[in-house]
């Protein structure tokens, strides 16, 4: 046995070309020659370069939803923040209202109104996206104002 008939279609440079993404009018012409031709999903697309896979998961889709059901659709999770307008709209007023404040000071407010939450990171997505920008700051200790005490099964603020 020689070496040669050893070396892979890449190391020869007669690599295939990479497969191509289909468009919705081709998955639809597929299945219909598919329909036609009578072949097993295997023999069928061991002769158009697709998987048996592809092929019944373009059928399930095409009997569900027609031929809409083979247009390409968008991955992973939509862009965009994900906040309501109103606590978007409540964190862009409280930022102008009080430029000093960091995210979680914003969240804490937030929290205080009813159906307004935001992470801290997505108050620094939203920031960010309307052209702010982060800075680290060293900040020191507060004084407490009011020191809370535990005495039985109620709570006493001395101070």
């Amino acid at each position: 046995m020689s070496d040669e008939r050893d070396h892979t279609a890449a190391e020869r440079g007669s690599a295939e070309p990479p497969p191509r993404s289909l468009t919705p009018q081709d998955r639809l012409l597929l299945l219909d020659m598919w329909q036609r031709s009578g072949l097993a999903a295997r023999e069928f697309g061991a002769l158009v370069g697709v998987s048996r896979e592809s092929l019944f998961i373009w059928k399930k889709k095409f009997d569900r939803s027609g031929p809409a059901g083979l247009e390409d659709r968008p991955r992973g999770a939509p862009t965009g923040s994900r906040l309501s307008e109103a606590t978007q709209r409540a964190i862009m007023m409280l930022k102008e209202a009080h430029p000093e404040w960091g995210c979680e000071r914003i969240r804490d407010v937030l929290l205080r109104g009813e159906g307004y939450a935001a992470s801290p990171g997505a108050i620094a997505h939203l920031l960010r996206e309307h052209g702010y920008e982060s800075e680290d700051v060293e900040t020191s200790p507060h004084e407490p104002e009011h020191i809370l005490t535990v005495h039985g099964a109620g709570y006493k603020f001395v101070g």
